[in-house]
Order: structure tokens, then sequence, then C-alpha cells
């Protein structure tokens, strides 16, 4: 019904992308916890990863429904489907879904899905609750901590702490699954992505980090981090990047906007961007 609702309605200049649901292996999320249930419920409670390959089963039968509905039309829908971009090898259950192939059908990527998503998130280190100290430690240096916390984005030499994310980290494993969506056939998008500059667990009281972090979205050289890894992203041969998000207020959650208010015109993300 939503299939051929978007059919009737859509401008037919128009083409659609569309998506099962949201990163159906992050625990905090209700989706993740009904593929689960769902999944054990076909194959065996003892398959601890049926959800992925059930995720990857429904993007398959919902992208074989809409590529049916669309019918003659069906080169305007591309079908996605979805990784943890940081959990290498966890795509092939999603991909290649053993379980459903088993019982009779092709594998899940083979039901005319188009492109292969991951998140395109740098930076997230600088909030790790074990690297509190280190940073702030840098704020009393007489640019306010801003070239050593650049150089962390640049590099990943300055943090042990917490998961890879500097923008050399990041371009590899944007390579990685360049590769992975080369040898499926499938365009490589990010279905989210930017800086992920946010205290995490107890580091998000802390108000001196969140101000630190605040500025820093601002920091002019920020421009320079988000042209590089756009620049990163196209070289694999990245296609479609959605930036997260558009328009948001700072606070201690994030600083998400490239731009902080409707009616601001511009941001060194936002020219980046642009």
């Amino acid at each position: 019904n939503f299939a051929q609702s978007v059919k009737h309605s859509l401008d037919p200049n128009l083409n659609v992308y569309v998506e099962f649901s949201n990163e159906v292996w992050n625990w905090q999320f209700k989706q993740t916890h009904y593929a689960l249930e769902e999944g054990q419920k076909r194959w065996g409670k003892d398959k601890k990863d049926a959800f992925r390959q059930w995720y990857g089963m429904r993007s398959a039968q919902m992208c074989d429904i809409w590529k049916d509905v669309f019918a003659d039309q069906k080169d305007r829908v591309t079908c996605v489907i979805a990784t943890q971009v940081g959990w290498k090898g966890s795509e092939k259950g999603i991909l290649e879904c053993p379980y459903w192939v088993a019982e009779g059908n092709k594998a899940c990527y083979q039901h005319g899905i188009g492109a292969y998503a991951i998140a395109g998130y740098f930076g997230a280190s600088l909030g790790h609750p074990d690297n509190v100290n280190k940073v702030e430690s840098w704020l009393k240096d007489n640019d306010g901590g801003f070239q050593k916390a650049i150089q962390q984005l640049k590099t990943g030499n300055l943090l042990e702490a917490g998961r890879e994310d500097s923008l050399p980290q990041v371009k590899e494993l944007f390579s990685y699954h360049a590769q992975e969506a080369q040898e499926k056939g499938l365009k490589l998008m990010a279905y989210e992505g930017g800086q992920h500059i946010v205290g995490r667990k107890d580091a998000v009281n802390n108000e001196q980090l969140t101000n630190f972090f605040i500025e820093l979205n601002r920091h002019p050289q920020m421009y320079e981090l988000y042209t590089q890894l756009f620049k990163d992203w196209k070289e694999v041969g990245g296609t479609m990047f959605m930036h997260f998000v558009d328009v948001a207020k700072p606070t201690k959650w994030g600083s998400w906007g490239a731009l902080e208010y409707v009616d601001q015109s511009e941001s060194p993300k936002y020219n980046a961007l642009m």
C-alpha cells in the first residue's frame, strides 16, 4: 500500500530511495530487539545473528514489493540496505543471509537492492569517557585546545580510547565497504554522517566539555575537516551522502546541525557541504 501510494502521488519526475528500517543492529532501538525475536522464531533460538539475517530478508522482500508495484517504472526505485560501518564482516549476514537462502531464496542483496549504506561519522572518540581528562588538559593550551582536537580529528594520534574515528581511520572503513559494495554490484551511500563530537555517558553532563565541543564545531577548520571527509568518500567511490542534520541547536546531546538556526546563512560545516 505504501509503494502504491508513493507511485500514485509522487511527481513522476522524482525517484524513490526506500529503506526498511534504521540501524537494525543498534540495541538502543526497538527494531533490533524485534528483528532478533522474529529471526529466532523463524530459524531457532540458538541463532544469535538472526536479527541481521531477518533484516536482510525483510529488506529483500520489501524491495521485491516496490519493484513489482512500480513495474515498468522500477528504475525509479532504489532499495537501500545498510550495515554497521565499524563492525567489519557483520554485513555478510545482512547481504548474503544464508538462513533464508537455505529456504530456497536468492541472497538478500540479489532482490533488486541498488544501494549499500553505512554511516560516515568522525570524531566520537573526543567525547569518550576515558578521554575526558586528556581532552580537558588541552583546554589549558593558549588556543583553548582547538589545535590538539583538530590534530586528533586529522590524524587520530593523540587519544587511545574509543572507536577508531579520525579521518584516516574513517577513510579506511569507507574503502573496506566500498569494496564490499563493488563486489555485490551496489552503490555505496551514507545514510547519515558528519562530525560526531559529543560527550558520551558521564561526559554528557560535563559543561566545560560541552562548550568546547560546540565551539569546536564552529571552528573555521571544521570546513577543512568536512571537505577532507567528502574528498575521501568520493575517492573510494561513495555516492549520495546524507549529512546528519540540516538545522539543529547545539546542546550537550551534540552539535548536529550544519546550521544552528533556520535563518543562519553560513557556517564552516554548511559551507563545506555546499
